[in-house]
């Protein structure tokens, strides 16, 4: 009467309008199926190092839905839930603060779900010396003009979009900006071209002449 087996995760009671009823769903998950399987395997893993028994990898099997628990389960920062098999038009369920909070990893034949959750300044620091070192790929967003933006709207919603996001260049009077300066001084030699004139000083208030 006190073991809920492993599962799909349930459906969960609106945080901000049910924050009760929230908290008790993650609460009966936690008593009722993390800790009960979490004590019974705690004693072959546990070691000087690793006091709670926590698993390093957990290999999931695509035939069922155990992805909540297998990622509650797995060490925290370090720990990966692993499917080596083909997961097509399945759909699995977890609680996702147990992944970003605790920087847990979801490892797929063809994707991976990488919790990122950043706790402190040095873990930032070493976030961004891993993308210099080219130890994380980070895709750009894309610029389109806002005429693109149908086109946009329908490659994202069927996933075939190329970048991590899209910016709608709505203004921009060019690509390559970099700073708010070079912005006026753009804005200002193609507002003086349309109306066909030619300048060589842009007065922009804050930095002065731009030449």
């Amino acid at each position: 009467d006190d073991y809920d087996p492993p599962g799909p995760f349930a459906q969960m009671p609106n945080p901000f309008t049910e924050s009760q009823a929230f908290k008790e769903a993650v609460r009966l998950f936690s008593d009722r199926t993390l800790k009960p399987i979490g004590s019974a395997i705690a004693p072959f893993l546990r070691n000087t190092l690793d006091k709670r028994g926590l698993p390093d990898v957990v290999f999931e099997r695509a035939g069922r839905d155990g992805l909540a628990l297998a990622t509650s389960l797995v060490k925290p920062n370090v720990g990966k839930v692993v499917y080596a098999e083909e997961l097509s038009g399945q759909r699995f369920t977890f609680y996702a603060p147990q992944v970003w909070m605790r920087q847990r990893r979801i490892i797929m034949p063809s994707a991976e779900i990488r919790g990122t959750h950043l706790n402190t300044a040095r873990e930032f620091a070493e976030m961004q010396e891993r993308i210099a070192a080219a130890q994380i790929d980070v895709l750009p967003p894309l610029a389109r003009p806002i005429e693109d933006i149908a086109e946009i709207h329908q490659a994202m919603w069927e996933n075939r979009h190329g970048g991590a996001n899209y910016v709608v260049t709505h203004a921009l009077p060019r690509m390559g900006l970099k700073t708010k300066d070079e912005l006026y001084r753009a804005w200002a030699l193609r507002d003086a071209a349309e109306r066909g004139e030619e300048i060589t000083k842009v007065e922009t208030g804050s930095a002065g002449a731009l030449r």
